[in-house]
């Protein structure tokens, strides 16, 4: 039923609703709006733009149902088609448990369904009428781009007001005024401006919205210039984070894993000892979660291997995880065959020449001894 609601409605998005909102819209894509963020950013550099990034307070939960159907009623949605999509919102009711007790019922007003796919459509229209009622197109503000003037970029609730200091401000104050008619607050806190040159900071309802040079949008960070590379490598981080920095390393009868779940052990993604060289493991030392040292009896040589996940992209994190990185260096004797297992070993600051004359970086193997025959571990 809803899918069909949904297929009915999907007109009137189309109709009533600007190519600058791209949020659940059909052949559009949360990677269309970040590639429309850079290119935005590129243009205020060059016509000396600012640009504001505004963050609602709970937008979703806060649209009013009383003000939503006059609002459908406005786009020209049918009064058939409306008085459908009333059916799921009436007479709904709620209660709250607290530690003294549970509340008396009473009547849900506000906030689309959670989960229902008519409800992204639904705040759209919501949102729409918010940039309408503000006038932003008298203003004449904005960034001319093949003679059309942009002064605002959308996805769903995540919005982007681009001007001139004084002018977007203006901007700024209409959008305000005019979310606050329909019950959604502007968070200020949260708020960020991105500028091209000097600005004075701006208070708002006596709290003073931040001048920033990057800034996370659309879970991608915009830079400065625009660029990409930033963005890049701050994913592969939380990549790597991701898949290394939810387990712990334990042992069982010598076998040392690292793993996501620790009820998964057994069956560890990276397995650093290997049922061959079982017999050969002197000892190991298990700095913390993220660093530990195996020494193996080997021929002619000992054989100290270190497998290493990291660094986070917490700086703080990132510093105990090199300090624990050098302890063990430092520990590790001088006439073993030492071995990193990382891809942050190639990046590793402290390491000198003189310290890993007998060192692989990296192995190409999860495991020690499985990528060749010539690897000491082998044998």
């Amino acid at each position: 039923m809803l899918k069909i609601l949904q297929a009915r409605l999907q007109q009137y998005v189309n109709q009533e609703l600007p190519d600058v909102q791209a949020g659940f819209r059909k052949g559009r894509g949360i990677k269309d709006q970040i590639a429309n963020n850079c290119w935005i950013i590129e243009k205020a550099r060059e016509f000396q733009k600012n640009i504001c990034f505004i963050d609602y307070a709970k937008a979703f939960y806060c649209a009013d149902h009383n003000k939503l159907w006059r609002i459908l009623q406005e786009m020209e949605v049918p009064d058939y088609l409306s008085s459908v999509l009333r059916n799921p919102y009436a007479g709904q009711e709620a209660t709250v448990r607290t530690r003294h007790g549970t509340t008396d019922l009473f009547q849900i007003g506000k906030g689309v369904r959670q989960g229902c796919i008519l409800s992204p459509c639904l705040f759209n229209f919501y949102a729409e009428y918010i940039m309408r009622n503000a006038r932003l197109d008298e203003a004449q503000a904005g960034i001319k781009i093949a003679g059309r003037n942009i002064h605002n970029l959308r996805d769903s609730d995540d919005t982007i007001l681009m001007a001139e200091s004084e002018e977007l401000k203006s901007l700024l104050m209409k959008v305000k005024e005019k979310s606050e008619k329909v019950g959604i607050k502007l968070n200020i806190k949260k708020m960020k401006i991105k500028a091209s040159g000097p600005i004075t900071l701006w208070q708002i309802d006596r709290e003073t919205t931040e001048t920033v040079t990057d800034f996370i949008s659309l879970d991608s960070k915009i830079t400065a210039d625009g660029g990409c590379s930033h963005e890049i490598k701050r994913h592969l981080l939380l990549g790597r984070k991701a898949m290394t920095g939810m387990g712990k390393f334990s042992s069982d009868d010598h076998y040392i894993y690292y793993c996501g779940k620790e009820s998964l052990r057994r069956n560890g993604v990276a397995p650093i000892v290997n049922e061959r060289v079982r017999n050969a493991v002197l000892g190991y030392n298990l700095k913390n979660d993220s660093v530990i040292s195996v020494h193996f009896q080997g021929k002619p040589f000992n054989i100290t291997v270190i497998q290493v996940y990291g660094p986070t992209t917490n700086a703080e994190e990132a510093e105990r995880f090199y300090e624990d990185l050098q302890d063990l260096l430092e520990l590790t004797p001088k006439k073993d065959v030492l071995f990193i297992i990382s891809s942050v070993a190639q990046s590793y600051p402290t390491l000198q020449p003189h310290e890993v004359q007998h060192t692989r970086l990296p192995c190409p193997s999860p495991t020690p001894g499985a990528c060749s025959n010539s690897c000491p571990l082998s044998q």
